[in-house]
C-alpha cells in the first residue's frame, strides 16, 4: 500500500510541476535557452532532488532530519520495477557529479561547457521518463 501511495505522490508532483511550467510559459516564463546558468542549476538540482527522494522512499527509506533511514518496510517489486529502480539508481549516480560540477562552475563564474549541460538535461529527462 505504501508503494502505491508513494507512486501516486510522485505522479502528483510531476503533474503539478508540469502545470506550473505551463502556467509560467503562458505568463512569459523563460525557456531553458533564456535562463541564466544559475537558474538552470537550480532546476537541475530540483529535478534531481525530487527523483532522489522518490527513489529513496520507494526503496524503503524515510528521511529523518538530515539522514535517510531504512524503515524496515519491505516493498515487493516486480522484476520490471526492479529493473527500473536499478536504472534510476544508475542515472542518479551518474548525473549527480555532473550537476555539482555545473553548479561549482556557476558559483565561480566559469564558462559552462554546453555539452555537459546537454548531457545533464538528457540524463534528467531519461530519469523523469522512467515510470515504475
Amino acid at each position: 500500500m505504501r508503494f502505491k501511495r508513494n507512486h501516486f505522490q510522485a505522479v502528483l508532483v510531476l503533474v503539478l510541476a508540469f502545470m506550473l511550467a505551463s502556467c509560467a510559459a503562458q505568463k512569459g516564463g523563460k525557456s531553458l535557452s533564456e535562463m541564466s546558468d544559475k537558474e538552470k542549476s537550480v532546476i537541475m538540482m530540483d529535478i534531481y532532488n525530487q527523483q532522489f527522494t522518490d527513489y529513496m522512499t520507494k526503496t524503503g527509506y524515510t528521511k529523518i532530519g538530515d539522514k535517510w533511514e531504512k524503515t524496515g518496510e519491505i516493498i515487493d517489486f516486480t522484476e520490471d520495477q526492479k529493473d527500473i529502480m536499478r536504472k534510476k539508481k544508475e542515472i542518479l549516480t551518474n548525473v549527480y557529479p555532473l550537476i555539482t560540477l555545473y553548479d561549482s562552475y556557476v558559483a565561480n563564474n566559469r564558462q559552462i561547457d554546453l555539452a555537459t549541460e546537454q548531457q545533464i538535461f538528457a540524463l534528467l529527462d531519461e530519469l523523469v521518463k522512467l515510470v515504475d
